[in-house]
């Protein structure tokens, strides 16, 4: 899971470079703008992906200590 993530940051790099010039991150709200609607798709559904992939992660990483906290109690 963890290469799928790097795999999605990676694409969301190669979104922000291809947009260069055409987005712009607001700090107040916290957010990247684009001028392209595609852009706009690509980056946020990237960016949901991810978000599933590390809460599944940490999911995980959760069992793995409960299991060797088990073992070891």
């Amino acid at each position: 899971m963890n290469a799928e993530v790097m795999g999605k940051a990676h694409f969301v790099l190669q979104v922000l470079e291809k947009e260069w010039g055409a987005w712009e991150y607001n700090m107040k709200k916290g957010g990247v703008y684009f001028e392209s609607k595609r852009a706009v798709i690509e980056f946020n559904s990237t960016m949901e992906q991810i978000g599933v992939l590390v809460r599944k992660i940490k999911e995980l990483q959760l069992t793995i200590l409960e299991t060797q906290s088990g073992e070891n109690g």
